[in-house]
């Protein structure tokens, strides 16, 4: 053994792998980088439908599409829900359990 690095295999790996590794992080990292910051072509066509001040509906421009007018509600009701006090089939009640009730479900 002449005692020069070079002689010992773990000098020439280190001297391959430590820029071969740093060469792979920078590549992924790129890669990573690039799929974030540049938008796909779905996420740039789905842009185009994004509500603006000069057109608040962009559906209208899709074909196909009926825009029928709907009138205005009053949300201020004065009576009950229809349906009755039950509560929802499958449980909700006041245990909050399905079929735990007081009918003997469960």
């Amino acid at each position: 053994m002449s005692g020069l690095p070079e002689d010992r295999p773990s000098t020439r790996w280190s001297r391959v792998g430590g820029p071969l590794v740093l060469l792979l992080a920078a590549a992924s990292f790129g890669t990573a980088a690039v799929s974030v910051l540049v938008p796909s072509s779905a996420e740039r066509e789905l842009a185009t439908f994004a509500p603006t001040a000069e057109q608040p509906d962009p559906s209208v421009r899709i074909p196909g599409i009926v825009i029928t007018p709907v009138a205005e509600h009053d949300h201020a009701a004065t009576s009950a829900p229809a349906g009755g006090a039950a509560p929802a089939p499958g449980g909700g009640g006041a245990r909050g359990a399905v079929g735990g009730g007081a009918a003997g479900g469960g």
